[in-house]
């Protein structure tokens, strides 16, 4: 479609509405639909290289208004270089001012390619939304930190508090203990008075019984 449209108009705005020609129309919605679903800011559209002017001419846009076969002025060469494979191409200047792009080519049939799928963005665009991602992620970072600083400063305290609790139980069991063993102490001590007045009472008995004999 997109070789079949560049040949059958060969005058610059032969279409001037996407309305004009209905094979136009297709590609101008297939292309709005690509621009729409990838949320991207600008117009993509298809550049077709001119052998004789050595120069790229727009064909088909996603925008409302057609820019048929309008000149490419001040192209990357990159364009040329990566015509068969597509790429990427870093910042650069054109008529309209410094772009960040991204081009893919239209093969027909037989293999050729017939034109360049193109996406643009301005690099102004582009520095201030890396610049909103950088504020974003920073701030993320930042309350995700925050975050963890509070949940580790509350666990820190758990682990103080059930330190301080260990710490206090161990205490009153040694002062039981040591109870205990003093209680121990006292039983036997208390058991031996009983063994010596047991002693005391049986030799008195046996004093007695010899009285009694005698």
């Amino acid at each position: 479609q997109q070789e079949l449209l560049h040949n059958k108009y060969i005058n610059k705005d032969d279409i001037t509405l996407n309305e004009d020609d209905e094979m136009y129309h297709a590609i101008q919605k297939k292309l709005l639909q690509i621009q729409n679903k990838y949320g991207l800011l600008n117009p993509i559209y298809t550049l077709v290289y001119d052998t004789l002017e050595e120069s790229f001419e727009f064909v088909g846009t996603s925008s409302s208004t057609p820019n048929f076969r309008h000149e490419h002025v001040k192209f990357s060469h990159s364009l040329l270089d990566n015509h068969e494979n597509g790429g990427v191409i870093d910042v650069y200047e054109d008529e309209n001012g410094k772009w960040l792009s991204a081009y893919a080519p239209i093969k027909n049939q037989s293999g050729k390619t017939v034109a360049l799928l193109v996406a643009d963005e301005f690099f102004s665009d582009f520095i201030k939304q890396a610049r909103i991602q950088l504020f974003l992620y920073i701030s993320i970072f930042l309350i995700i930190s925050i975050v963890l600083i509070i949940m580790i400063n509350h666990l820190l305290k758990k682990e103080k508090e059930f330190k301080d609790q260990l710490i206090q139980t161990n205490e009153e069991i040694s002062a039981k203990n040591e109870e205990i063993q003093r209680q121990s102490e006292i039983l036997k001590e208390n058991n031996l008075k009983l063994e010596e007045a047991q002693k005391t009472i049986k030799e008195k008995a046996r004093q007695l019984n010899l009285n009694n004999q005698l």
